[in-house]
């Protein structure tokens, strides 16, 4: 499995790849070993990671503020990396949320907001993507907006936005998110229902590499 889902990604040609439910930290190195890029690896119920061909300058999991330790918080993950491209320093979120309990969501993004905020006033360029467990008519994506936060896929999105799950998507809870100096930068956003990203239902072989459909932004 991780050489056919670097040969799946590798057709991209990404410069940045986060997983959300990543497998073991042995694979994750195979498949960036196999994509020639680094990787961070965020620990967690269910752990992430961060596969990149820029410049790791820092990483970080779980980076609380305001808080002595997660507590319930973060029982799946969250990590920060800081990226060093060719030509300019970038900050990038990993996240996966809680996906049902709405009182731990809530303190979730309580905390993530403050980081955020700290490195928007300290003029980062900031990514953040994830599963996030939430649709667009919920709350909680009302303050991400009220926050400054801009959703790729309603800014420069292409095609359907759904993204669970890969047989019949038709809920939208995986996001990339950006703030201000970011966004005269990006191209366009895409769900990727298509190739070994989805299921066909009409083959009994066919499989898709995982139940979500990834979402992938393009930058100038």
């Amino acid at each position: 499995m991780p050489k056919r889902i670097a040969m799946e990604l590798e057709l991209y040609k990404p410069d940045i790849i986060t997983f959300q439910e990543a497998p073991e930290e042995q694979k994750v190195k195979e498949v960036a070993d196999l994509l020639g890029m680094s990787y961070v690896y965020f620990p967690g119920g269910y752990p992430g990671a961060l596969l990149t061909k820029f410049e790791i300058k820092s990483s970080q999991n779980c980076p609380l503020i305001s808080l002595p330790d997660r507590g319930e918080l973060f029982s799946r993950h969250w990590g920060k990396a800081t990226l060093q491209s060719p030509s300019e320093e970038v900050v990038l979120y990993s996240v996966h949320l809680h996906p049902s309990n709405d009182l731990i969501r809530k303190e979730e993004i309580d905390e993530i907001l403050q980081v955020i905020e700290t490195d928007t006033n300290n003029g980062k360029k900031i990514i953040f993507q994830g599963d996030f467990n939430h649709e667009p008519i919920q709350d909680e994506y009302k303050r991400w907006r009220n926050a400054g936060l801009i959703d790729c896929q309603v800014k420069k999105g292409v095609e359907q936005q759904y993204t669970i799950k890969s047989v019949f998507p038709n809920r939208r809870v995986d996001y990339i998110w950006i703030n201000k100096t970011m966004e005269d930068r990006l191209l366009r956003c895409k769900v990727l229902f298509e190739g070994n990203f989805r299921t066909n239902p009409l083959d009994e072989r066919s499989i898709a590499l995982s139940d979500h459909l990834p979402v992938m932004a393009e930058f100038s």
